[in-house]
């Protein structure tokens, strides 16, 4: 874990077996930051159900629709239940992370069934626009806005006291998840 004693721009390189890659990444004041942080209190987030598609023209656009739309975020928060909630949009994804970050989280879900799990869609209307991303009628979801997020996919796990416990950002793999999970 690195601590950056103050923000700016730095510079992180990653030393592989036959070349080093540099990436810029900007670090922020921690007031700056608007999406949910590790160790503050989970904000109720009525995300899109099967019962309940809220503003979702799609519900899942991942091929076979995912188990994760039986409840919604602020259901779980209510109940006092520790969860974990993907925010991507398989089929869309600007990154080309969601659809594999989905299934690794599917994949583990067998393992630690305590939990739950919600996944929910980036895009109001990505049926409507064709998954044209720069068609000016695309919209985000309503729970996308109300987490402030401008990236994806983003995992957020949830205790039982409602605090944002681990928050996993882009790509991670079933090792990462694993230890995210096992901290609950």
């Amino acid at each position: 874990k690195t601590v950056f004693n103050e923000p700016g721009i730095y510079d992180l390189e990653v030393v592989l077996p036959n070349t080093t890659a540099s990436l810029p990444i900007q670090v922020f004041e921690r007031t700056e930051i608007k999406v949910p942080l590790q160790g503050q209190k989970f904000p109720s987030i009525k995300t899109a159900t099967t019962l309940d598609p809220l503003d979702l023209d799609q519900l899942c656009t991942r091929a076979e629709q995912c188990p994760f739309h039986a409840t919604s975020a602020a259901k779980l928060l209510e109940e006092k239940k520790p969860f974990a909630l993907l925010v991507a949009t398989p089929a869309f994804c600007a990154t080309a992370y969601c659809g594999p970050v989905l299934e690794t989280l599917i994949s583990v879900s067998r393992k630690y069934s305590e939990m739950e799990y919600v996944h929910c869609e980036v895009y109001a209307n990505s049926a409507e626009v064709s998954g044209n991303f720069e068609d000016p009628r695309l919209i985000k979801s309503q729970a996308v806005n109300d987490l402030n997020l401008n990236f994806e996919p983003s995992l957020f796990i949830v205790n039982s006291e409602g605090i944002l416990a681990e928050r996993l950002d882009n790509i991670f793999d079933e090792a990462e998840l694993l230890e995210s999970l096992s901290k609950i």
